[in-house]
């Protein structure tokens, strides 16, 4: 008897995965990206890979997707991307909430169909109370209808 239920609970399994492993073969027209990370913003703009997630307040906060991909062109051979961005305090609270932040500028056409580095800044001020903040960003496919979401925390000290 306890074979029986071993059995069935292992083809059980097993069904799982392959449902499973095969529902993501499917979504496979959603995007990609290859790597999130926070950068620091120099004066020019220049964003470098942060070193940690800690920040002084007063300094601004880049964060950036690295290799966006699997956009679909549209009948012109464009893609048209576009991005959400929103940056919560340690308490939950939303400081900063941007939609479709390109717009029409982002219906261009993209080199082997990838955003290489999409991107958000955030300035903090002094008035920020040190803690614990998250970072997202969104990046839509408005012609595939994919997206791919991102989100990561700083520490504002």
């Amino acid at each position: 008897m306890k074979k029986g239920i071993s059995l069935l609970f292992l083809v059980s399994f097993f069904s799982f995965v392959l449902m499973t492993l095969f529902a993501c073969k499917m979504g496979s027209d959603g995007l990609t990206a290859d790597q999130a990370m926070l950068a620091n913003v120099a004066k020019d703009g220049q964003l470098t890979p942060a070193q940690s997630n800690i920040f002084k307040r007063g300094e601004a906060v880049g964060y950036v997707l690295v290799n966006v991909s699997k956009f679909k062109k549209d009948k012109a051979g464009l893609n048209w991307f576009d991005m959400d961005l929103q940056v919560k305090d340690p308490d939950g609270k939303v400081l900063l909430e941007k939609k479709a932040v390109l717009g029409n500028k982002g219906h261009i056409a993209l080199p082997d169909d990838i955003v290489p580095s999409p991107h958000a800044v955030f300035v903090t001020s002094s008035k920020l109370k040190p803690g614990k903040y998250t970072f997202s960003i969104t990046i839509y496919d408005k012609i595939g209808k994919g997206s791919v979401s991102k989100s990561t925390t700083f520490i504002l000290k």
